[in-house]
């Protein structure tokens, strides 16, 4: 079978929607699918296990400003797609974030099964900050329109799934399948020596947070909250993986805790990997997710979490099974819960413990069988495995 892959950017290195991406086209085309990524950035495959085709779609300048869903942008990257239809003559089409590829999928109205899913910016919102195209271009009719065109809405999370609903997608056209993790992070070794690399003292201990720095993250707060206790545990460092996180250095040397803090940002493929594996603890401050692609990596790897409340974060964690919870923007809380999991070895193994059980619920194999499902039914896929609950 042939598999259209349509996404805004396609540069898959560290996380988030192109990593899931990337997973999922890698495994179609392990079943034997031929897969094709179409995107408005990147013109050939960047990861090195890429074995799927990567297509870059002519882009009309001024969208990013303008909104992509307004004439003249809509109906030419509408027709550019079209193009990349008729020329790789899919059987499929999985189209990722409902806003911009959804609205311009839907002005094309394939006569193929087509899928959108939804992910975060495209149909979250964060009034206080901002956060979400829906807010910035007042798009809520043009995104309902498209849902209701494809064959299946996809939604990562249950939060989405109701965000989806309320603006009137029916809830039999809803599938809730999650993001997942390479299940090679489950019994990896390590083949960088993160504590060396990261100048961290042989005998010292890191807690872990990965994804690039911006509101969304939380990082500022995750810091404020290490060092409230920095000094009751001093052998216990901060170790952030993602980019702009030297921004934090500021801020921590403000704090006086510069000298326990860490900053990377890059590391992909195994050397993130044994960042994961290396870890004492993963901690997501994080204020808002779709679906928290990098927590689900921390529970591949078997870490106990620490992980703020909000959205998409209450679907991965089970208080008192595999982590902690605490309030958003509650430092004080978040620096108790570090301290409670600090201090007791044995409760860190039996959260581990639990992130090692869950892992089965994030495998890349059975979600992109799942996505074959939600197009064809039954007979889309070879195994089954319940997203629902």
């Amino acid at each position: 079978m042939k598999i259209l892959v349509i996404t805004p950017s396609f540069l898959p290195k560290i996380g988030g929607l192109e990593m899931a991406v990337h997973n999922l086209s890698l495994n179609w085309a392990k079943m034997g699918h031929q897969v094709c990524v179409a995107n408005m950035i990147s013109n050939c495959a960047s990861h090195p296990e890429a074995d799927y085709e990567v297509r870059k779609i002519r882009v009309l300048r001024g969208g990013d400003r303008f909104g992509w869903h307004h004439f003249p942008w809509n109906r030419w990257m509408s027709n550019q797609i079209d193009r990349v239809i008729q020329d790789f003559n899919p059987d499929m089409i999985s189209a990722h974030f409902a806003y911009p590829c959804g609205i311009w999928l839907a002005g094309v109205s394939p006569d193929i099964p087509w899928t959108i899913t939804c992910h975060a910016a495209d149909v979250q919102t964060l009034k206080d900050y901002g956060y979400g195209y829906r807010l910035k271009f007042n798009i809520d009719e043009e995104i309902a329109g498209a849902l209701g065109k494809a064959t299946k809405v996809i939604v990562i999370s249950e939060n989405i799934r109701r965000i989806v609903e309320s603006l009137g997608v029916p809830s039999g056209a809803i599938t809730r399948i999650p993001v997942g993790a390479d299940s090679r992070l489950r019994d990896f070794g390590r083949d960088m020596n993160i504590r060396a690399a990261m100048h961290i003292p042989a005998g010292c201990h890191y807690i872990l947070s990965v994804g690039r720095n911006y509101f969304a993250k939380g990082f500022e707060i995750g810091l404020a909250a290490f060092a409230k206790i920095a000094d009751r545990f001093p052998e216990t460092y901060y170790l952030f993986i993602g980019k702009d996180t030297g921004i934090l250095a500021e801020q921590a040397e403000r704090l006086g805790v510069a000298e326990r803090v860490r900053t990377c940002e890059m590391l992909a493929g195994p050397h993130l990997w044994s960042a994961y594996r290396g870890a004492i603890l993963y901690l997501s401050p994080s204020r808002i997710e779709g679906f928290p692609c990098v927590g689900v990596e921390a529970i591949m790897a078997g870490l106990p979490l620490v992980m703020t409340n909000c959205p998409g974060n209450k679907e991965v964690l089970e208080h008192g099974v595999n982590g902690l919870f605490c309030a958003v923007d509650d430092i004080d809380g978040m620096a108790g819960q570090l301290a409670l999991l600090l201090a007791d070895r044995e409760l860190r193994q039996r959260l581990a413990r639990g992130s090692r059980e869950r892992s089965h619920l994030y495998d890349w194999t059975d979600i992109s069988h799942a996505y074959l499902e939600a197009c064809f039914g039954a007979n889309g896929r070879h195994c089954h495995h319940d997203f629902q609950n």
